[in-house]
């Protein structure tokens, strides 16, 4: 009987002679291939996890914690934000950035926009400027917070408490001056050999309102009128000085000139024999009929040609007629009377004849 061929018929492979059935071909393919497979996938999935797994979130000087910043009354400090991972192509985050209490610290930017995808900025580092007014006296929080409304990133959208970040600002001591502090620098002198004096350094006098270099605080009611007085402290020189009137804004931000209007921006003072540096300038405040910004005074700077450095503030406090003291007016409570050597009551002479 003829033997039926052997299908099983086996063949050499590679390089070792390894005997290998027909079939192995189908079986190793589909195995590579499952090996590939396995590496490819999990690159896959680890290339869709943002920035090498980082988190959304947002970032302020680089940092997901809160800022302190400690700030002198009167100036300026900034801070930068940006986001930790990209939102994704076509995807906006904006960011709001609130003051609590912008009568004493305010920014310069209230909205952040950050775009995402290859062409995005979402990691460029956003500047916001701070500013305190020359009243800041207390503790004040900056909050920078996803906007959910106008952003379309759900990963942001998502975040904890909107993502919040505070900045806290607190009130800074100015650095002490050491200009002048060597006592073992020879003394300049003029041309007569004299020391200088202040009178004769041709600019710079320190400035006077009402008589004085302290902050002047102004009580007035509304729809009514008051002035104070400039001055500078010593004559300038020869030539000119100029005083500028600047002034802040008032409770909410609101521009100054809801509450009240000023007559005059600048004053000029001249200097030398015949200058007028001495003799007070008025300036007038007039307040509008508008209600609701007492206990959030708007302050005046009066400063020398716009310099910070010799200014005074004038700080207009909106006040009610209950407020007024009577003692300021001279109304003390008494009745109309006639005083006789100071009193009321009968006076008694005794008078030797002639």
């Amino acid at each position: 009987m003829k033997k039926r061929p052997n299908i099983n018929k086996t063949f050499s492979i590679g390089t070792n002679n390894s005997h290998v059935n027909r079939k192995t071909p189908w079986t190793r393919t589909l195995v590579l291939s499952l090996l590939l497979a396995v590496p490819i996938l999990l690159g896959t999935q680890n290339a869709a996890a943002a920035d090498d797994g980082a988190e959304p979130a947002l970032l302020v000087n680089g940092d997901t914690e809160k800022l302190k910043l400690e700030i002198v009354p009167g100036s300026e400090d900034d801070f930068e934000v940006k986001l930790a991972t990209d939102p994704g192509e076509g995807k906006t985050v904006v960011l709001d950035v609130t003051s609590k209490k912008i009568e004493q610290v305010t920014v310069d930017q209230t909205q952040l926009t950050f775009t995402g995808g290859p062409g995005g900025d979402w990691d460029t580092a956003q500047n916001v400027i701070v500013t305190t007014d020359e009243n800041h006296h207390q503790k004040v929080d900056i909050k920078v917070t996803v906007n959910e409304d106008d952003s379309n990133s759900d990963a942001y959208r998502d975040l904890h408490h909107k993502g919040e970040i505070k900045v806290e600002v607190k009130v800074g001591e100015a650095p002490e001056s050491t200009e002048g502090s060597d006592d073992d620098a020879p003394e300049s002198t003029d041309d007569d050999g004299e020391a200088p004096t202040e009178d004769s350094t041709g600019g710079g006098a320190a400035l006077l309102v009402n008589g004085d270099t302290e902050k002047f605080d102004l009580q007035m009611l509304i729809s009514s009128e008051d002035t104070f007085e400039v001055k500078l402290a010593t004559d300038p020189g020869e030539g000119t000085q100029a005083v500028d009137i600047t002034l802040g804004t008032g409770k909410g931000g609101a521009l100054y000139d809801e509450f009240f209007a000023v007559d005059k921006f600048r004053l000029i003072f001249t200097g030398g024999p015949g200058g007028d540096w001495d003799t007070p300038q008025n300036v007038k405040v007039t307040t509008t009929s508008k209600h609701g910004w007492k206990d959030h005074p708007v302050t005046i700077k009066v400063t020398e040609n716009g310099d910070d450095s010799n200014s005074i503030n004038v700080v207009v406090w909106h006040i009610h007629e209950e407020d007024i003291d009577s003692s300021a007016t001279g109304d003390d409570g008494a009745e109309p009377a006639l005083l006789v050597n100071g009193d009321t009551e009968k006076l008694k002479l005794e008078i030797v004849p002639g």
